[in-house]
């Protein structure tokens, strides 16, 4: 029916619980703690302690696994309803958790984050820390992984319908969406910021930032670039029916449009702009304020060519 462990102690705490319906364990210490469940319905993990903690569920209903210390946090949740992973500390976290309807992990450090969930309906990752976060999801319906931290960011997302990606840093953020219906990559930050889109319908890329970005959408519908920043914009959109490439900065910008049926072009900045438009019905370059302006177009019925170079 019930088990309850909870030791108070020093040295080494070791925690099995196996039962069927609810099990709870608490550790207060200071060196290792270590709890494991293996039931049924209800598990409950909680650790406070200071160098290591290990929290392991596997069970079927509810899985609640919360860690709260100084050096390694390790929590694992494989079951088949809800999983909630939470881990506060300071060197390293990692949260896995593997099952089918709802995944949250959460992670609140200061050097490494790792928060890797693998399911079917809802996954929700989020990482709060200063070094390295790395959020993985891998499911079919709800992908959302938020990043907030300082150097390196990776948010990777794989599944069918609904992608957001969000990484505010100031080093290297990296988004990449690969599906079907609905991509969102939006990365603001300082250094450089990488969106890859590769999907069907709807693309979004959004980047915010100040010295490199790298926008890239491929699908079918409809695909927004858009970079603002100062040193180095890259847009490239390759699909068939609408395709919108925004670049606003100041020294060089490249948008690069391959499609079928509407091109449109904008670059406002500073030195160097490159607006390339080939294949289709109708092409718009628009390139204001600067240096030098290359606008070229080339399309099958009714377009409009700008091909011109001013100083």
């Amino acid at each position: 029916l019930t088990h309850r462990c909870t030791c108070l102690g020093n040295l080494t705490h070791n925690y099995t619980c196996l039962g069927n319906l609810t099990h709870i364990c608490t550790c207060l210490g200071n060196l290792t703690h270590i709890c494991t469940y293996f039931g049924n319905l209800t598990h409950i993990c909680t650790c406070l302690g200071n160098l290591t903690h290990i929290c392991t569920c596997l069970g079927n209903l509810t899985h609640i696994c919360t860690c709260l210390g100084n050096l390694t946090h390790i929590c694992t949740c494989l079951g088949n309803l809800t999983h909630i992973c939470t881990c506060l500390g300071n060197l390293t976290h990692i949260c896995t958790c593997l099952g089918n309807l709802t995944h949250i992990c959460t992670c609140l450090g200061n050097l490494t984050h790792s928060c890797t969930c693998l399911g079917n309906l809802t996954h929700i990752c989020t990482c709060l820390g200063n070094l390295t976060h790395i959020c993985t999801c891998l499911g079919n319906l709800t992908h959302i992984c938020t990043y907030f931290g300082n150097l390196t960011h990776i948010c990777t997302c794989l599944g069918n319908l609904t992608h957001i990606c969000t990484c505010l840093g100031n080093l290297t953020h990296i988004c990449t969406c690969l599906g079907n219906l609905t991509h969102s990559c939006t990365c603001l930050g300082n250094l450089i910021h990488s969106c890859t889109c590769l999907g069907n319908l709807t693309h979004i890329c959004t980047c915010l930032g100040n010295l490199t970005h790298i926008c890239t959408c491929l699908g079918n519908l409809t695909h927004i670039c858009t970079c603002l920043g100062n040193l180095t914009h890259i847009c490239t959109c390759l699909g068939n029916l609408l395709h919108s490439c925004t670049c606003l900065g100041n020294l060089t910008h490249s948008c690069t449009c391959l499609g079928n049926i509407s091109h449109s072009h904008t670059c406002l900045g500073g030195l160097t702009h490159s607006c390339t438009c080939l294949r289709g019905l109708t092409h718009s370059c628009t390139c204001l304020r600067g240096l030098t302006h290359s606008c070229t177009c080339l399309g099958g019925c009714g377009y409009k060519t700008v091909n011109f170079s001013h100083t």
